[in-house]
């Protein structure tokens, strides 16, 4: 493949995770209200020469975050982390098949993750 196939396919692979944890968001909203997790995708790695684009869901409550990232190197890929909004992510991240990263599976890891800490 080409840088330009793989730019087409890393575009479509955020809009279509930026689209499936919208539905998470909305399952999650309607079923754990005191969560309200807030979804944010950022392309600044992308504009600054770096291969990925990150998409972010953050828990104010909590104070922690589900780091996911897609990127044109691991096509078919989206690589992902636990972490809190005010540091950094860590150097390691998991990695799961984009097809397995359902609406399902978001909401059970933003239920899991983030109402732990929250009465």
């Amino acid at each position: 493949m080409n840088h330009e196939t793989l730019l087409v396919m890393s575009n479509q692979d955020i809009y279509a995770l930026a689209d499936i944890a919208e539905a998470a968001q909305v399952e999650i909203q309607e079923n754990f209200n005191q969560i309200d997790p807030i979804i944010g995708v950022s392309r600044s790695l992308r504009e600054s020469g770096f291969p990925v684009d990150v998409m972010t869901i953050d828990c104010l409550q909590s104070g922690k975050r589900i780091t996911l990232l897609v990127n044109d190197e691991k096509p078919g890929q989206v690589s992902y982390q636990f972490g809190f909004k005010d540091r950094a992510p860590d150097s390691v991240f998991t990695d799961v098949a984009f097809q397995q990263l359902t609406r399902s599976q978001l909401c059970s890891w933003i239920q899991s993750y983030f109402s732990a800490d929250i009465p």
